[in-house]
């Protein structure tokens, strides 16, 4: 993903917030929308 460990223990902490690419990125991994990672829907569908 190109971010360090310690950078993504920071987003798990709260300390930052991970960018836009980051989102994509990791809802393009798990199948899930932006949406859904960042708590504003329960809905895992992505809408394309």
């Amino acid at each position: 993903m190109g971010i360090t460990e310690r950078n993504y223990q920071r987003w798990e902490k709260g300390e930052v917030n991970a960018s836009g690419t980051a989102l994509i990125f990791l809802g393009d991994y798990f199948g899930v929308s932006a949406d859904y990672l960042l708590g504003r829907t329960e809905n895992r569908e992505i809408n394309r």
